[in-house]
């Protein structure tokens, strides 16, 4: 996964296989603080993780962001990047996919640990 593009491709899927059903279960529900509010609270470790995928997916397939998104955007980036710029990475779009992936992996575990 080296081009923008498969990485595009990539974070969409996860966000529509992630994120929105939350958000979507969220709506029928009436609680559109569901995603925002309960699942934040209650799964604490993977929350993170779907934000991540949603600020990801935000960056690449929204024309702008707000000031909150953008703020979290550069933490992710930093993050994963290891405050190097997107310039000096051979393959940055591997690299953020895998931090995604290998979040996400981690976050699993520590929400099937803590509520076994």
């Amino acid at each position: 996964m080296s081009s923008r593009e498969a990485f595009e491709s990539f974070i969409n899927v996860y966000n529509r296989c992630l994120v929105e059903p939350i958000e979507n279960y969220g709506k029928s529900i009436e609680n559109n603080n569901y995603y925002w509010k309960d699942v934040r609270v209650n799964f604490p470790h993977l929350w993170p993780a779907l934000q991540r995928i949603k600020v990801y997916r935000h960056e690449n397939l929204h024309l702008e962001l707000n000031a909150a998104t953008e703020s979290e955007l550069q933490k992710y980036l930093n993050r994963d990047f290891d405050g190097k710029r997107l310039s000096q990475l051979q393959e940055p779009y591997f690299a953020l996919q895998q931090a995604v992936v290998d979040e996400l992996f981690v976050a699993i575990q520590l929400e099937l640990d803590r509520l076994s």
